[in-house]
């Protein structure tokens, strides 16, 4: 009975020590995620893809890319309709975006596995950033202007410096027709 008590005893003592080392991971682990969770917001602060209100300086003016009334309408009018809206071959919807600048960076983030293209101003300002994940990549157009013709290339050829523009279209109807075009121009 001595020897059965004694291998219960180192049971419990091996069971209690499992149980200390995993709620000692979980806290190391739990740290870890908080402390990369705030490392992520402190980066995604200083290099967020589109410049927000809280990212002007005290005393800029804010002016909203798109007007209060426009959103309001947006939301009030257009998505109700386009809830109801019956599809017809001959009706498209879609939207449209274009920016112009300049390259302030493109580097494709190995850790993060996405490319950035940042777009900057004639003073080297920043207008915007767009990521694009890995396995999408092949989905965007990368093209050059040459001699007045459309010439497709690789992002990597992409430098720094070199005038941009960007199209997006969104077909609200079909989205296989949706597409980004970055252009090069110089």
């Amino acid at each position: 009975m001595f020897s059965s008590y004694k291998i219960l005893k180192i049971i419990l003592v091996v069971f209690l020590l499992i149980a200390l080392l995993e709620f000692g991971y979980y806290i190391f682990y739990l740290k870890k995620i908080d402390s990369h969770k705030e490392e992520e917001a402190a980066v995604s602060r200083k290099t967020r893809a589109v410049l927000v209100k809280e990212d002007l300086s005290p005393g800029e003016k804010f002016v909203p890319l798109v007007q209060p009334k426009t959103i309001e309408n947006l939301k009030n009018t257009f998505l109700p309709y386009l809830e109801k809206a019956v599809y017809s071959k001959h009706r498209k919807i879609y939207m449209f975006e274009e920016v112009e600048g300049f390259v302030g960076n493109v580097k494709f983030h190995e850790d993060l596995g996405r490319l950035e293209i940042e777009f900057v101003d004639e003073q080297g300002n920043h207008i915007v950033s767009y990521y694009t994940k890995k396995e999408f990549i092949p989905y965007k157009r990368f093209n050059k202007m040459i001699n007045g013709v459309k010439t497709p290339i690789s992002y990597t050829d992409i430098k720094k410096g070199d005038k941009i523009r960007l199209f997006e279209y969104t077909d609200f109807i079909n989205e296989e027709n949706n597409y980004n075009e970055y252009l090069v121009e110089k």
